[in-house]
């Protein structure tokens, strides 16, 4: 019997070529990828949490849109991008996919309060509208019984009071006790 005919060098040849071409396929292609230096490919930024260098990299978003974007924080949805001055309608289409709402930002820890009774000046003076000399006013002018006592010293009105409020409060001091004990 006799053998067929097969050409080697022209198998070798398309398996070679086969090969070559599927190769290209796996093979990420020269340079950047399409959305490399610009966005996370494949996924929205998240409004509330993008870094202003991250929301630059959107196109149509310069340093001052950034900044504003930024300080218009929180959004509980991505229409509430409206609000912020340079974003209209038109562009907030062009920038709707490139960003998401995708989850709230976590509540931020309100600093322990001070007691107005044992605060050191220097603590006192960390607190917005307090300096150096207001803070020695507070010292002297204990011991307070309630935060609202602070309007009896001076340079201490309505607002500075209202905006020092949640930061204070006036711890009771412990009362001495009938029978003579602690």
């Amino acid at each position: 019997m006799a053998r067929p005919f097969v050409p080697t060098r022209d198998i070798v040849l398309a398996v070679l070529l086969v090969a070559a071409s599927l190769a290209s396929w796996f093979r990420p292609p020269p340079g950047p990828l399409p959305c490399e230096g610009t966005l996370v490919c494949g996924r929205p930024l998240d409004l509330n949490f993008a870094t202003e260098d991250e929301l630059q990299r959107i196109p149509g978003i310069g340093p001052s849109t950034a900044e504003r974007i930024a300080r218009t924080r929180p959004f509980q949805d991505l229409d509430e991008l409206l609000w912020v001055r340079g974003i209209g309608p038109t562009r907030m289409e062009q920038l709707r996919p490139f960003l998401a709402v995708i989850r709230e930002p976590p509540p931020r820890p309100l600093p322990p309060r001070l007691d107005l009774n044992s605060a050191e000046p220097a603590q006192l003076e960390r607190l917005p509208r307090v300096g150096p000399v207001l803070a020695a006013r507070i010292v002297a002018a204990r011991p307070f019984t309630q935060v609202d006592d602070l309007l009896r010293v001076r340079g201490i009105g309505p607002l500075t009071l209202a905006s020092l409020r949640p930061r204070l409060q006036v711890v009771p001091a412990s009362l001495p006790s009938d029978d003579g004990g602690p």
